[in-house]
């Protein structure tokens, strides 16, 4: 069985378990964020952008965009009924990165579940592992791991919004510089 698959199957695991968790958050009226994470009365996240600012960011930082039918890891491991947004980010021509991008009040959760999952299963051959708050609404999970890909994954929860870029490593500082612009135009 694949790391990918591994992955996969853990994280649709803790997904059910979540999903037992809210049901009994709810029938005993409790807060499921503060039942599952020891907050109490906590909000939901803040919404933050659409997709089309997120774009209008991206098309003002030099890059160009192309929609694509491909998906991502996100794609394998999240629930079917999210809505989804792919794309291609190309910087003077070149592919500079591939973007699926949700938005859920609970992608906070799902940033959290797959890091966890994330850093159990990485591959001996794992490098640049890079986890960190950027501020108090926006994580951003950095890593290469060549059993997943050959390029570089960048995993981003800001508010309720989860990012994937899959990134070829001469691009890594200009997404990661553009990553740092959306997060600055979203405050």
């Amino acid at each position: 069985m694949t790391l990918q698959a591994k992955i996969g199957i853990t994280i649709s695991s803790l997904i059910v378990l979540g999903s037992v968790a809210a049901l009994d958050a709810l029938t005993i009226e409790r807060s499921l964020t503060g039942n599952l994470l020891g907050w109490e009365n906590a909000a939901p996240p803040p919404h933050v952008a659409s997709f089309d600012h997120i774009m209008d960011i991206i098309r003002q930082e030099g890059f160009s965009v192309i929609s694509t039918p491909d998906t991502g890891f996100l794609n394998d491991v999240l629930p079917d009924d999210l809505s989804r947004e792919r794309a291609i980010l190309l910087y003077e021509g070149d592919r500079a990165a591939f973007l699926e991008w949700i938005q859920s009040e609970h992608s906070e959760r799902y940033f959290l579940i797959l890091k966890t999952v994330l850093h159990q299963n990485f591959s001996e051959d794992v490098e640049g592992v890079d986890d960190e708050e950027w501020n108090a609404s926006t994580g951003v999970l950095t890593f290469h791991d060549p059993e997943l890909s050959e390029e570089w994954f960048i995993f981003m929860h800001l508010a309720d919004q989860l990012l994937e870029l899959r990134v070829p490593l001469p691009m890594l500082d200009r997404i990661r510089a553009l990553l740092a612009a959306i997060v600055a135009s979203s405050q």
